[in-house]
């Protein structure tokens, strides 16, 4: 039997090419969303999670835990890999050890109790103010290895859109107590900054509700 061995006209190819592009032109943003949609779910974790640990910070403080503030030294970071909600590796980091610098301040974390009250003597009004890489350090928050290794890592904190570090990024912890019901609330905002991809205030609100 004499096989066919035509192979494809230039009709056949142009039509296989423009079904292949229809194809990726409707799975492509849909693969896009996808994954900006996860890095938004593990943004509003990390925001409640920071939320959490900063409650827990206060009351530590509060009830006479000595802690300290800490500062990183991460201009050397240079991280090329996307984060997950279940990463708890940076595998692609350009950092040495040695140039990821924690400092621990010897000053303890004091809290301040605010003048003004609101306005109002009924209500008391105590505030802390530390940065992200603090909660990390402390053990309140957990926080991401910068490289693979297991012993001696140092964690920093990972904005999950960007995948850069967040850790000198301040917030203020603000405790308010109304004197006759004994209500308490807490509330974390962000101090202003020219710092990049520092969670905002609005960011704070929406993860208390």
């Amino acid at each position: 039997m004499k096989l066919n061995n035509r192979g494809f006209t230039l009709v056949e190819v142009l039509a296989v090419i423009i079904i292949l592009a229809i194809i990726a032109s409707i799975a492509i943003p849909n693969v896009l969303s996808t994954i900006n949609s996860s890095k938004d779910r593990s943004y509003d974790i990390m925001i409640k999670n920071i939320i959490t640990a900063s409650k827990a910070l206060f009351e530590e403080v509060e009830y006479g835990g000595e802690l300290h503030k800490y500062t990183i030294d991460d201009t050397q970071i240079d991280n090329e890999d996307e984060t997950s909600e279940t990463s708890e590796t940076i595998s692609s980091s350009t950092i040495t050890e040695e140039e990821l610098i924690i400092e621990e301040d010897p000053t303890s974390i004091k809290i301040t109790t605010d003048s003004n009250n609101n306005g109002s003597n009924n209500i008391e009004s105590k505030s802390i103010k530390i940065n992200l890489q603090t909660l990390v350090s402390n053990g309140f928050l957990s926080g991401t290895c910068y490289n693979n290794e297991e012993e001696n890592c140092k964690k920093v904190i990972i904005n999950p859109k960007t995948g850069n570090d967040i850790g000198n990024c301040n917030i203020i912890i603000k405790k308010q107590k109304q004197q006759d019901s004994g209500k308490v609330t807490y509330s974390v905002s962000a101090e202003e900054s020219e710092l990049e991809d520092c969670p905002e205030t609005e960011d704070y609100n929406k993860g208390l509700n």
